[in-house]
């Protein structure tokens, strides 16, 4: 009798943008980790918190290493496949210490390159949104890529109530909400590393990889003679996915900065 295949488990960074005690956007990430081990196979959800970090200081930086609480979030995010951001709109965007925690991780080498991302957010009436958007575009130029469905703003405030004093989430139809962005981003995650996977075993440089990515957007297909040689069956498999793909991410030409590990 043939073994069973063994489903790849993904691991994904949780980042909250608040640092409320009772935030709702972290009753978002608890709800989440819930989900991930009741009904959301293939899926393990780490919450970091961003708290300690020191405001972004390139004098903190000596010889080329980072402080250690730096230097231990940028490991978590590096060992992550994919990150959950959960965060409140401040201002229209995102919050002081989310896009602090985001810059430190930038910092050369980029720590979020290729990795997929999802976003999801409870405020007043918008949910949070703005700060959603915002997010997106600061995506870009890491080479973060975001599902762009389905999406998650909550009206923290509007009957009936989601969430418990505590901040917990308890709307039921909030969290099967939330269960669908965590099967999408699982979905999406587990395919962006067949793709950089398949990238790898022939030999496609960062730069081609930018490349390819555009292409795939744009429909085309020339960057797919990068595998001839033995790479005609999988150049075959990206024709076949490329709308796919591009519905969930890749939405125009990208940064060829070349990729940090």
């Amino acid at each position: 009798m043939e073994a069973l295949a063994v489903k790849p488990v993904i691991k994904v960074a949780a980042l909250c943008g608040s640092l409320r005690k009772g935030s709702f956007n972290r009753g978002l990430l608890r709800s989440a980790i819930q989900l991930s081990k009741e009904s959301v196979n293939g899926m393990e959800i780490e919450y970091i918190d961003i708290s300690p970090l020191p405001m972004l200081n390139t004098d903190l930086e000596v010889n080329g290493t980072f402080p250690p609480v730096v230097e231990a979030f940028r490991q978590k995010i590096l060992q992550a496949d994919s990150v959950l951001f959960a965060s409140p709109e401040y201002n229209f965007s995102v919050t002081g210490p989310l896009k602090n925690a985001i810059d430190w991780a930038s910092r050369p080498p980029n720590c979020w390159a290729d990795k997929a991302a999802a976003i999801v957010s409870a405020g007043g009436s918008f949910g949070g949104g703005r700060a959603q958007y915002h997010l997106r575009q600061i995506g870009v130029y890491l080479d973060l890529h975001f599902i762009n469905k389905p999406e998650f703003y909550l009206n923290a405030f509007a009957p009936p109530a989601k969430f418990d004093s505590d901040g917990n989430l308890i709307d039921p139809p909030s969290k099967e909400r939330l269960k669908e962005v965590l099967l999408s981003l699982l979905a999406f995650t587990l395919r962006l590393k067949e793709v950089l996977i398949s990238e790898d075993f022939f030999g496609v440089t960062c730069a081609r990889r930018h490349r390819l990515s555009t292409d795939i957007s744009q429909g085309e297909s020339s960057s797919f003679s990068l595998w001839e040689n033995g790479g005609c069956s999988m150049a075959h498999r990206f024709c076949e996915d490329r709308n796919s793909l591009a519905d969930n991410r890749f939405t125009g030409p990208r940064t060829t900065r070349p990729c940090s590990k």
